[in-house]
């Protein structure tokens, strides 16, 4: 079994700005009458709105995996069956599903990505500034007229969310972390620069979900401290210079 030691963390900060009207889909506790059909997800506390790590996770290995040609041929997600290779890049970004057994031998998923609350004075406003709800409709082809409108609530363009991963940086066998250092610099970035192309949420086909990520930092974070890299203004920036940075 290979040896493996926890060396650091390189954590990436942000800011993710709504350029069109954005949904990540929630549940209602109750129905009422004349209420919306689709509600977002909502932080139970402040009942606003919030990003889901999760989504942005996900999203993020989708989006590498259509690139990479690493689609499951039932539709699902690459797992360590399909390759079998711990040098994978998908595997060893973000985790292995427990079937992988004792043949994963080079420690946990690298990526940890935080919600993403709401930025600055987006905190403080009103719930009817940070929710609108949008009807949607289906248009018969012969009439003309709508059928089925539905409602949906969505967070309107300009909202910003504060954005945070943490990428840990393993030591496997006596590679000093170098390998995983060179997986962030080479799909990390890419997969922020695809997600920007692509769209977050629901409905991204229909216009929803464009986001752009600017005011980046990054941080290496190890027991010696927090120290800070580099800022950078947008994803294109971050894209040029990574590879001199780390």
């Amino acid at each position: 079994m290979s040896k493996v030691l926890l060396k650091k963390h390189i954590v990436l900060k942000g800011i993710i700005t709504a350029k069109t009207g954005l949904r990540i889909g929630g549940s209602s506790e109750r129905v009422e009458i004349g209420g919306v059909d689709n509600t977002i997800i909502k932080d139970k506390t402040t009942g606003k709105p919030f990003i889901p790590g999760s989504s942005i996770k996900g999203k993020l290995r989708s989006l590498l995996e259509y690139e990479s040609g690493k689609i499951h041929n039932n539709g699902g997600p690459w797992e360590w069956s399909d390759c079998q290779n711990t040098q994978d890049h998908i595997l060893r970004i973000f985790g292995v599903s427990g079937n992988a057994g004792d043949s994963w031998n080079v420690g946990p998923g690298r990526l940890i990505v935080r919600d993403a609350t709401l930025h600055g004075s987006f905190k403080d406003r009103p719930l009817d500034e940070l929710v609108e709800i949008k009807t949607e409709n289906m248009i018969n082809r012969l009439s003309g007229t709508a059928l089925n409108p539905r409602s949906a609530e969505r967070v309107p363009a300009g909202v910003q969310f504060e954005f945070e991963l943490s990428y840990r940086v393993f030591s496997v066998g006596d590679d000093d972390g170098q390998y995983d250092l060179n997986l962030f610099k080479q799909y990390i970035p890419r997969a922020l620069e695809l997600l920007e192309m692509d769209c977050l949420g629901g409905y991204g086909s229909r216009g929803y979900g464009k986001v752009e990520i600017v005011g980046i930092e990054i941080h290496d974070v190890s027991e010696n401290g927090d120290k800070k890299l580099g800022e950078f203004k947008d994803i294109k920036e971050l894209k040029e210079k990574i590879r001199t940075l780390i």
